[in-house]
């Protein structure tokens, strides 16, 4: 997780939407969407994972989401799937963008 301090995982969906992840190394999570939605939460890592908590507003149903936790240093992309098991392209980015 200490790559991502400071910097930006940038998350790119196939329809040219994107979202900008924050964590911070006090446990705060925040995110700005492409489409002007602005989320906050609470970060921790529970075992290989890292988990998403109280986040706010609501997202749909959702109060927790985890995934694996990806090894990664600035300029890196992976792949994953959001919370509704869309696929995303991901990249740490240096700096908040």
């Amino acid at each position: 997780m200490n790559a991502a301090f400071g910097n930006t995982v940038l998350s790119r969906y196939a329809d040219g939407g994107w979202v900008k992840h924050y964590f911070d190394a006090d446990g705060s999570y925040r995110s700005r969407w492409s489409d002007g939605t602005n989320l906050t939460g609470r970060w921790r890592v529970q075992g290989s994972r890292v988990c998403l908590n109280n986040i706010r507003p609501r997202f749909l149903w959702i109060d927790s989401f985890c995934q694996e936790m990806i090894d990664a240093d600035v300029g890196d992309t992976w792949h994953s799937r959001d919370p509704l098991g869309r696929r995303v392209q991901n990249v740490l980015v240096a700096g908040r963008q």
